[in-house]
């Protein structure tokens, strides 16, 4: 069972299907439609059909939570799931509490978020940053905003050790990404790609287009070459 409010649920569906033949497959989502928050009707269709085509159960505006014994979980309506193994895709929890036991909890914001300037600085600190899911930068914690907060940060901590000298360098500015090509793949030959389009609207891209954004190889190799990893 993968109960899922992001992207990652129905992903992850789509490869324990074909990796699984046999095993009872139930993608529950809290929301009214598929992808959430992600794309539209048209993107919420696709996404949807082929994990039913392919005998996993959707489970729509079904908020799961744990059951009265082990392995079982209930939705708001009391129905009762059994599953032998459970893969929560419901987006991150900012892993800060460590943070508030040691005294800094004026760090964060309600949500647990370490609130950050738009040099991706915590507030009130020149010499500590905070990237990626952990800072309070409001945006799809996805991919290209991940590889986009890193260069920023990068460039503002050499900036700021080499605050002095000939070979000072200014501050960046982060801009969130509001707007981002988005590949959901459904196994390694087939998935929807939504591609934001001028004047604020999306375009939906079938299976050819998200095979080779993302699919056949899940970015392994290009997140290979990010790292500097070259070994086979």
């Amino acid at each position: 069972m993968s109960p899922c409010r992001r992207p990652s649920g129905v992903e992850l569906s789509a490869e324990i299907r074909p990796a699984r033949p046999d095993a009872r497959v139930t993608l529950a989502h809290a929301g009214p439609e598929l992808p959430h928050s992600t794309g539209g009707t048209r993107a919420g269709r696709k996404a949807r059909a082929w994990p039913e085509s392919h005998d996993v159960e959707v489970r729509l505006d079904s908020f799961m939570s744990p059951g009265s014994t082990f392995g079982t979980y209930r939705d708001a309506r009391g129905d009762v799931v059994d599953a032998d193994l459970s893969f929560w895709a419901t987006g991150t929890t900012p892993n800060t509490l460590w943070l508030r036991l040691a005294g800094h909890g004026d760090w964060l914001d309600g949500a647990g978020h370490v609130k950050v300037d738009r040099t991706l600085r915590v507030e009130g600190w020149t010499d500590v940053f905070a990237v990626g899911d952990v800072n309070d930068v409001s945006e799809l914690k996805i991919t290209p905003a991940a590889l986009a907060q890193t260069d920023i940060a990068a460039h503002n901590i050499r900036a700021y050790l080499r605050s002095s000298g000939r070979h000072r360098k200014e501050p960046r500015l982060y801009r969130p990404i509001r707007r981002t090509p988005l590949t959901v793949p459904f196994g390694p030959a087939g998935g929807v790609t939504v591609m934001p389009v001028p004047g604020g609207e999306t375009a939906v891209l079938g299976s050819r287009t998200s095979t080779l954004a993302k699919a056949k190889t899940l970015l392994t190799p290009y997140m290979r070459r990010q790292l500097g990893y070259t070994a086979d």
